[in-house]
């Protein structure tokens, strides 16, 4: 799940199309996982082996930005709706931590702890993907 945070910024102009108003607010999530299958496959003296299985990650979002514009509409018994047209998040590699990933391939197995998938997200460059996870969360 994502939660927003405590709002930063405010913002409202007067558009052709109506009042929009733009709000920043902080972001951050619970564990996102995701689960994928896995085919690993070699050969040993000239004969293939192939083994299959699943791998299973989770990551948390520990802080980030999101900037919501809105249109504001007036109902007609008084009520003042606020509809959510564009939703941008700003998340950065270092503002995500991995939980772990899990893998098991022909019924091996084996896990990798997020203090060391951590440390090599420190040395790898890992923003394009960051982005890609951004685009996928944004509604």
């Amino acid at each position: 799940s994502i939660q927003l945070l405590s709002v930063s910024n405010v913002e409202s102009s007067i558009q052709p199309e109506g009042l929009f108003t733009s709000v920043v607010t902080g972001v951050r999530s619970g564990t996102i996982a995701c689960r994928g299958q896995a085919r690993a496959s070699t050969s040993a003296c000239g004969i293939p082996i192939s083994a299959t299985g699943t791998a299973t990650a989770a990551l948390r979002v520990n802080s980030g930005a999101a900037a919501m514009i809105t249109k504001v509409a007036r109902e007609g018994n008084g009520k003042v709706c606020f509809r959510a047209t564009d939703v941008q998040m700003h998340i950065r590699q270092n503002q995500i931590s991995f939980s772990g990933v899990s893998i098991s391939i022909g019924g091996l197995p084996f896990s990798i702890p997020g203090s060391l998938l951590n440390m090599i997200s420190s040395l790898i460059p890992l923003q394009d993907l960051v982005n890609q996870l951004t685009d996928t969360l944004e509604p």
